[in-house]
């Protein structure tokens, strides 16, 4: 798990933290570096890519300038080529261009060297007509090439010397040459061609266009000139090409003819032609037409798919019009372009005023873009029905038409660091390392193919040439070793010479899977062919061994799973496996003598062993070697079914699947091997077993490669669902699954340039032709390691580092490699930074360098050197001086027995990329090839030697005054633990410095810290709860223990969870984590932390587990921040890209290990941007979709938190089986590197809905998975009330292992709540807060609440969660064990300072404030007396205290201080007090007849007293018995507020109506005015009235009036009053504990600033948990209780809903016959109407039926 850095990285950066965390000194935080986080500017898995993609220009060779080529019913494509390179220059004696003309398919039938650009071209089916420019041979001839006969070139002379002429067709026996108001014909014979041809003036027509007026103004325009075989009635075509004209009409449509050429029947006309211009398609002419916009720019196409006409037309002012099928089909208005392009399926567009690009978009800079319009829209096609298409430029469109044709660049491999490209008769070679061409080769024939190879570990390049001649060049490294510049040398070998039989060569099939094999299949006669054989150089002819060849039979190789080379034979429909091998070529006689033998030996096994010896002897001297030749086995088990297209490629693979056995009745896992093959369009599965198949249609793949027994990478054309790129398929799943699981990886390919996928096993990179420019060269996609490009072997190297996100390498040359480890990119190679180290080696005592690994993992950056030959005449005795011990006078010492020699070593380290440090240079013994092992300390003051034997030795370091360094003996050990030392190489036990080591004591039950340098003297013991013996062996128990400098340790128990522990502050815990997906089984085979499991390249997923588990760790356990105390993210891009060392055991080349793959990284954009659905993506890699952490730390859940739909699907995948809940994946859950979670970013979003999401399925997980990342957003949920929260609550209360083996035990009295808090790696003392000792134990239970620091009293999320407990209005919370454990934690430190800081001085304060107010009626009268003014002081100073505190509350407050009613009693009384001394003290209430003054004193006395004792209420909330009915009285208050409103309103209206009664009696009997009548009202309803004076005016209503005031109000709105207050008092009393803890919750909030900040700190220690304690068989009872209660509220629940639908149906049923009798009412009339009788009983008695 930890093998991501080198150890002594690993401990600087742990060291760093933990120092953090112990130092009294503030933390100024790690110093951020950019190189590593350069990954952050990668936004897109495109950018990444890129970065990571070496591109091998093209266009140095050639590049290609333009193709005349707009029809594709046509067989042949012309192209002109720019030559670029002097080298392929010199080899066309200094041509400039290349005119060429491809066959469909990729075969060049024509080539001629040019030195301009040529003048006029065109192609007309099996016809190619150009005229060259002035500077080249024969330019004043129009060339015609006819395919049709052998490629025979006839010369036309061009008359014409007008430049204009640019359009150029043949058709009939008839050149067609024009400019854009002149067509001439020229007739041409050329079957009576001689090679020249001289045109007869007479053969010419020359066709003059006209607009219809003749209007000379504005005269028509010839834009192209087409030439297109139709198909004829019967569905052939045609034998000649029509000619279509193209032309600009007067109000700029183009107008589409036919033109037609014949002799003349006129006897009067002097011309020997007349021609006819007949319209293809009507125009409509536009009326009103006044200003022309006239054409630009014209582009017309031919596609093959229908062979309409599509074409565009660019006008002057930008805007264009669309033709299809000839017809004028869209006008664009309100876009105008740049330029337009079309190939033989889209429109492309280059937008000049795109108006679907959005203001934000310009704002941000954005150009417009290139908006994409495909054919498939027909008569539809318009600028509404555009697309962006971000895959495309309007550079090289062409290239479209041209892909399936033209093969330029036929094929290549890469070897290595070179690429090796063959084009027309010569092979180039490039250095990608250097980037450029360092080598050509050029031939006398064609270059057929080219196939990699290697002759023992040298690589080559196998040429094969049209003349059926076979090439060899290969990389001489005695060349390149004379070099200084590491530059690879090609040459050819001369000295092998291979010939094919002569005949055409119809396929060859190169095994490119072990590059060990390559076949020919040549056909030598009519009937005859040949199989041959090349291999390790040779040729073999194998065709006797193949049973016959069909007319039409196709070979070749087979990707397969299996060990064996096997290969694939076609015959027509059928198809056969074959297997190739190399086998001795031994005659039969031979075969027989040596089955013989084997006998003779069988019978030989009885004789002793001197016998055995002899005849072993024997046997071995007549052993003969004979040639080996291959041998080619048919797989005649294979069931094949026919298939009815040649395929091209094709993959075995082995699947395994569970069956039934009938005898045992089990299941049973048996190998089935599936046949994937490919033609042209499909894929076709074949079980091998019942030959079933499978069509995978429309796959249109020309390339494939196999990679890692899985993924199939190919090059496909564009399909109905698919787009033409470069994908990869997971054909585990294909197979196993029956669906077509593909994936597009990039669109950026024009596939067809070049079908052919090469892979480099050196460099582990594939190599494809993205286009005509450039070759690709990127990684192995599906993975997440890359390897480093330009790696020697791995002895090569003899030291390396990581710095800053690079790799750096020492070379044995001394020179200074460095790589790039995010792309695998060589960075720079430093000319030797260092002495040659040629004589020197990495030190392993082992000869055969398989078992000390020290130096060769990612430990130590400083590596130990030894030199190859020992030192010379060195001196021993002196050497070891008085170290020999022996007693015994002429004994030879033990020292001097031993077989050893004299070696000089170095210790050396890469400082950076320019420097090398050597620390030192030592002689030292050499015991050759028995085990000693030699490590230094972190220091370098000592140095450890292990020994056999378990000798072990500790030296200390001398300077010598010659440079060099002399270890002196120190001490050898004695206690040391061997039975660790053997757990790995490492010196794990020993501190980094070996000054203290870690011992099992003499119990065998612990372990001990000894000190090295003082006698192993035991400094303590470790405690038991860290690392004992208890439930596992010791030995298991250091396999998950090491040190991480002089003072701390990490330790993991067998649960996963790991500790940074500070051992010199009494073993306190720094940081913890909980590992992810730990396995115990795992670590009990190696160290877990130094000698994790070592992955091969290709085993992505538990890679991308382990990254996961890294990242956690580097985030919560090492938890390194940067200067401003936010998380590090350089130190975190440490974990998630490191160096794998391990690889092959060491032996293989370094890896960059990273924590995501392009191929998932695009999978998770695509999904995000709607282009794929999850739904075609197979769960394995869905799996491995959430293993991927992006640059920036994102995840998958991160990059879609935004898609809700999308993101409930994927997360129902993970935890939803069979549709019940289950955890199906495990997902990661973690912060990013700015510290959001997916919570925090839905947050930041308003997606409350997703959180609610997220909360179902974050209910599985175990403790520690997520609670860290998100526990600053609890406070969140309650605010918006989501439901899932309240069981998410219940999910967190967990146990781990250890405390669920805790099951007995006495709840601790003291302990009323029985919860503390507690480390989640318990200790004895944590329990002991809990448990007491008893004679009797009870059945108990331990759990920890996984919602992190919410109980600690200093972090603001605990604060901002209990405001929110505070407000809630759903009681609900206040029923999960979670918060009441919370609560009741909190609530003894709040309680306690409560009552010490409020309640108790409130007392006393309230105490002095009676005594002040009914001992002394008036203050003045005893001002003078002592204790008067002891009094009025001691008042003053609690108002002080009082008034200091709110002052205090409301700073800490703000503004929500003035929201809480019971903040103004704490504020007024005292304020108002001090005013009042100060009035008293005036003597401003010392005159009792001043009225007003007397007013002004009884006014604030009783506000003082109301105020005061109304507070009393706030202090009784805090005790159980007294604080529900408080909350009572405010719940009840807040609940008539809206029957108060209306209890005013029947006030004011009888008042009102008594007032206008009042006012009109003489004297008023009602005193008040308006307010007095509203008071009058007011008492009546409590019953306080009086009936006797109700004055003279409308007595009786009054009387009226009065009783239905007390009716309404005294009776009515009273006893309403009374239900409502009984129905909240029930409604509360039920929510009575509920309310009760929400209380405390309140307090919690509203005092936490009481609280010194001292007794915070020391109550709860940072990084703790709360655990808590209950009655087992209580809380069973309890949880049954509570099941009842939920049956019985459910039943009732489910009655009165029941009850509700019963009535609504019935209302519902009532209504509809209603309805039904209304409509037929008017027919049963009529009805009866016609009967003639009816009764009205009768009519009653319906209706109402």
């Amino acid at each position: 798990m930890y093998n991501k850095l080198n150890t002594e990285d690993q401990d600087t950066a742990i060291t760093q933290n933990s120092q953090a965390h112990k130092g009294s000194g503030e933390f100024k935080g790690i110093k951020e570096q950019s190189q590593l986080q350069k990954i952050n500017e990668m936004k897109t898995s495109k950018q990444f890519l890129e970065e990571c993609t070496y591109y091998i220009g093209l266009t140095d060779l050639y590049q290609f300038h333009s193709s005349c080529y707009n029809n594709e019913t046509m067989p042949y494509c012309p192209v002109l080529v720019k030559i670029v390179h002097e080298e392929i220059r010199k080899t066309y004696n200094n041509a400039q261009y290349l005119l060429q003309v491809w066959k469909r398919g990729g075969k060049k039938v024509y080539e001629r060297a040019l030195q301009d650009q040529v003048r006029i071209w065109s192609i007309s089916y099996k016809q190619f007509i150009y005229q060259p420019a002035a500077g080249d041979v024969d330019s004043d001839y129009i060339h015609i090439v006819d395919f049709s006969d052998d490629q025979k070139v006839h010369l036309v002379r061009n008359t014409f010397s007008d430049q204009t002429y640019k359009f150029l067709t043949y058709s009939n026996s008839a050149i067609y040459i024009a400019n854009n108001f002149t067509i001439k014909y020229i007739a041409v014979d050329l079957e009576k061609s001689d090679g020249r041809i001289e045109v007869d003036p007479e053969d010419i027509l020359e066709i003059k266009l006209e607009n219809e007026h003749g209007n000379n103004q504005t005269p028509c325009k010839l834009l192209a000139m087409l030439s297109h075989r139709f198909i004829d009635k019967n569905g052939k075509q045609m034998p000649h090409p029509s000619i279509i004209t193209c032309i600009e009409s007067v109000q700029s449509i183009v107008d589409y003819s036919f033109l037609t050429v014949k002799k003349s029947q006129s006897l009067n006309s002097n011309q020997k032609y007349e021609y006819e211009l007949s319209q293809y398609r009507e125009i409509i002419q536009q009326k009103n037409y006044t200003k022309p916009d006239r054409i630009l720019k014209f582009e017309a196409v031919i596609a093959a798919k229908n062979q309409f006409v599509v074409a565009v037309a660019q006008k002057e002012s930008g805007k264009f019009d669309i033709y299809y099928n000839a017809f004028r089909v869209s006008q664009c208005e309100e876009a105008t372009v740049n330029n337009v392009e079309l190939t033989f399926d889209t429109l492309y567009l280059d937008m000049k005023q795109d108006p679907f690009m959005t203001d934000k978009e310009r704002a941000q800079g954005k150009r417009e873009r290139v908006r994409a319009i495909h054919y498939h829209w027909e008569n539809k096609m318009n600028f509404q029905n555009s697309e962006y298409d971000e895959h495309f430029t309007m550079k090289n469109i062409f290239f479209q038409k041209i892909k399936n044709y033209c093969k330029l660049f036929n094929s290549f491999n890469l070897l290595g660091t070179v690429l090796g490209i063959a084009h027309g008769k010569m092979i180039s070679i490039f250095s990608i390392l250097s980037q450029v061409w360092i080598s050509h080769f050029r031939y006398d024939s064609e270059i057929v193919a080219l196939f990699r190879s290697a002759f023992g570990s040298t690589p080559q390049i196998t040429i094969l040439l049209a003349d059926n001649s076979l090439k060899v060049i290969y990389s001489d490294r005695r060349l390149a070793q004379a070099r200084t510049d590491d530059q690879e040398v090609w040459v050819e070998d001369k000295n092998k010479h291979l010939d094919l039989p002569k005949g055409k060569i119809s396929h060859q099939a190169f095994d490119f899977e072990d590059n060990k094999w390559v076949l020919f299949l040549i056909k030598v006669e009519k009937h005859e062919k040949k199989l041959i054989a090349l291999t390790d150089n040779k040729l073999y002819d194998v065709t006797d061994q193949i049973h016959k060849f069909g007319s039409k039979t196709n070979i070749f190789f087979l990707y397969s799973v299996c060990e064996f080379t096997e290969f694939v034979m076609q015959y027509g429909k059928k198809v056969k496996v074959y297997e190739i091998l190399m086998e001795e070529d031994i005659p039969m006689e031979e075969r027989k003598r040596r089955e013989h033998a084997k006998l003779e030996i069988k019978e030989d096994q009885d004789q002793d062993d001197d016998d055995k010896h002899k005849h072993k002897h024997h046997h071995q001297e007549e052993v003969k070697v004979y040639e080996f030749k291959p041998v080619i086995h048919l797989k005649q088990k294979f069931k094949i079914p026919e298939i009815q297209h040649q395929c091209g490629a094709g993959v075995k693979f082995r699947l395994h699947k569970a069956h039934e056995d009938e005898e045992e009745g089990t299941h049973v896992h048996k190998e089935h091997l599936y046949l994937i093959i490919g033609d042209y369009h499909n894929f076709y599965k074949i079980d091998l077993e019942t030959g079933e198949c499978k069509v995978f249609e429309n796959q249109n793949t020309v390339g494939m490669y196999f990679s890692d027994n899985n993924y199939l990478y190919t090059l496909s054309h564009r399909s109905d669902a698919k787009r033409a790129g470069f994908r990869l398929y997971d054909i585990e799943n294909v197979i196993e699954q029956n669906k077509d699981y593909s994936y597009t990886l990039s669109t950026d390919v024009q596939v067809g340039c070049q079908g052919y996928i090469d892979f480099s096993p050196a460099t582990q990179r594939i190599v494809f032709q993205s286009n005509y420019e450039k070759i690709e060269v990127v990684p192995v996609l599906h993975r997440n390691t890359i390897n480093f490009i330009g790696m020697r072997p791995r002895n090569y190297f003899l030291a390396t580092k990581v710095i800053d996100g690079y790799l750096y390498a020492l070379s044995i040359k001394g020179k200074l490699y460095s790589w790039d480890m995010i792309t695998g990119k060589m960075v720079d190679t430093n000319a030797p930074v260092y002495k040659n180290l040629a004589d020197y080696e990495v030190y392993q005592w082992d000869k055969d360098k398989k078992i000390d690994q020290v130096y060769q993992k990612e430990w130590y950056h400083r590596i130990l050197l030894k030199k190859k030959t020992p030192v010379p005449n060195f001196d021993e005795k002196a050497y070891y001086q008085n170290a020999r011990d022996h007693a015994i006078k002429g004994q030879t010492s033990y020292i001097d027995m031993q077989g050893k020699q004299f070696f000089e070593f170095k210790l050396i380290e890469i400082i950076s990329g320019k420097e090398v440090k050597e620390h030192f240079t030592f002689v030292h013994p050499f015991y050759n090839n028995i085990q000693q092992f030699i490590y230094f300390s972190n220091d370098l003051t000592y140095m450890y030697e292990r020994l056999k034997y378990d000798r072990q030795f500790l030296y200390i370091r001398k300077d010598d005054y010659n440079g060099q360094v002399v270890w002196m003996f120190k001490h050898r050990f004695n206690e040391v633990p061997n039975d660790l030392l053997h757990i790995t190489q490492y010196p794990f036990i020993f501190s980094p410095g070996f000054t203290k080591y870690i011992d099992i004591d003499n119990s065998h039950t612990h372990f001990i810290i000894r000190d090295t340098l003082n006698n192993e003297e035991k400094i303590c013991d470790i405690p038991l709860q860290l690392m004992s013996s208890q439930g596992e062996e010791l030995v298991d128990v250091a396999k998950r223990f090491k040190w991480v400098d002089e003072e701390t340790i990490l330790v993991i128990n067998n649960e996963g969870i790991e500790r940074l522990v500070d051992v010199s502050n009494n073993f306190q815990e720094i940081q913890f984590n909980a590992i992810p997906l730990y396995s115990d089984e795992l670590a009990k085979q190696s160290h877990y932390i130094l000698d994790s499991p070592s992955f091969g390249e290709s085993d992505t997923f538990v890679r991308l587990q382990r990254k996961y588990q890294q990242y956690k760790s580097a985030y919560y356990l090492q938890n390194k921040r940067d200067v401003d105390g936010k998380i590090s993210s350089y130190h975190l891009y440490q974990s998630l890209f490191s160096i794998d060392y391990r690889i092959e055991n060491c032996s293989h080349r370094y890896v960059a290990d990273m924590s995501f793959t392009f191929l998932h990284w695009s999978l998770i954009e695509q999904l995000k941007s709607g282009k794929l659905s999850i739904d075609q993506i197979d769960l394995e890699q869905v799996e491995h979709l959430f293993y991927n952490i992006l640059p920036g730390g994102n995840t998958i859940i991160h990059l879609l938190h935004d898609k809700g739909e999308l993101l409930e699907k994927i997360m129902r995948l993970a935890h939803y089986k069979d549709d019940k809940p289950e955890l199906v994946i495990h997902v990661p859950f973690l912060q990013n590197m700015e510290e959001k979670s997916p919570i925090h970013l839905c947050v930041e979003n308003t997606e409350y809905r997703y959180i609610n999401m997220f909360l179902e399925y974050l209910q599985l997980y175990p403790i520690d998975h997520h609670s860290r990342a998100i526990s600053d957003e609890y406070h969140i949920m309650i605010e918006h009330s989501l439901p899932n929260f309240i069981p998410y609550l219940e999910s967190r209360v967990l146990q781990t292992n250890s405390i669920k083996k805790i099951t007995k035990g006495m709840l601790k009295v003291t302990n009323k709540h029985h919860v503390c808090a507690s480390s989640m790696w318990h200790s004895q003392q944590d329990i002991d807060q809990l448990l007491q000792p008893a004679p009797i134990e009870q059945d108990i239970k331990l759990s920890f609440l996984d919602v992190p620091g919410l109980h600690d009293f200093n972090t603001e999320n605990g604060i901002a969660f209990f405001e929110q407990l505070a407000e809630t209005e759903d009681m609900k919370l206040f029923e999960t064990h979670g918060i009441k454990k919370l609560i009741e934690f909190k609530w003894p430190l709040i309680f306690k300072y409560t009552l010490i800081k409020l309640f108790i001085p409130f007392l006393i304060y309230l105490t002095l404030y009676m005594t002040l107010m009914h001992s002394m009626i008036y203050v003045g009268d005893s001002k003078d007396s002592w204790y008067s003014y002891l009094l009025q002081i001691s008042i003053v100073v609690f108002s002080l205290y009082f008034l200091s505190i709110e002052t205090y509350q409301m700073i800490l407050s703000g503004f929500s201080y003035f929201m809480s009613f019971w903040n103004y009693l704490d504020y007024i009384p005292p304020v108002m007090l001090l005013i009042f001394l100060v009035f008293a003290q005036q003597g401003k209430f010392g005159n009792r007849k001043d009225e007003e003054w007397i007013t002004i004193e009884a006014s604030m006395q009783a506000t003082m007293s109301l105020m005061l004792w109304l507070k009393m209420l706030y202090f009784l909330r805090i005790f159980k018995t007294t604080g529900y009915l408080v909350r009572i009285i405010i719940e009840v208050i807040v609940d008539m507020r809206h029957f108060l409103f209306i209890l005013l309103l029947t006030f004011i209206a009888f008042g009102d109506a008594i007032y206008n009664i009042n006012t009109s009696n003489n004297v008023e009997f009602i005193g008040g005015g308006y307010i007095g009548s509203i008071i009058y009202i007011y008492r009546m309803s409590l019953g306080d009235f009086s009936m006797d004076d109700i004055g003279s005016v409308a007595t009786t209503y009054i009387w009226i009036l009065f009783m239905l005031c007390t009716i309404f109000n005294l009776i009515i709105m009273l006893n309403l009053l009374i239900a409502i207050i009984s129905e909240s008092f029930t409604r509360i009393n039920e929510e009575r504990e509920q309310a009760g803890y929400q209380e405390k919750a309140a307090f919690i909030s509203e005092n936490l600033y009481l609280v010194p900040s001292s007794e915070r700190n020391s109550f709860c220690l940072p990084k703790r948990y709360l655990l808590f304690a209950v009655d087992a068989e209580e809380e069973l009872a309890e949880y049954q209780e509570s099941v009842d209660e939920k049956l019985a509220k459910l039943k009732r629940d489910i009655f009165q809903n029941n009850k509700k639908n019963v009535k609504k149906i019935v209302e519902e049923m009532f209504e509809y016959h209603t309805q039904v009798m209304k409509t037929l009412r008017p027919d049963i009339r009529s009805v009866h109407g016609l009967s003639g009788h009816q009764t009205p009983g009768h009519g009653y008695s319906s209706s109402h039926h």
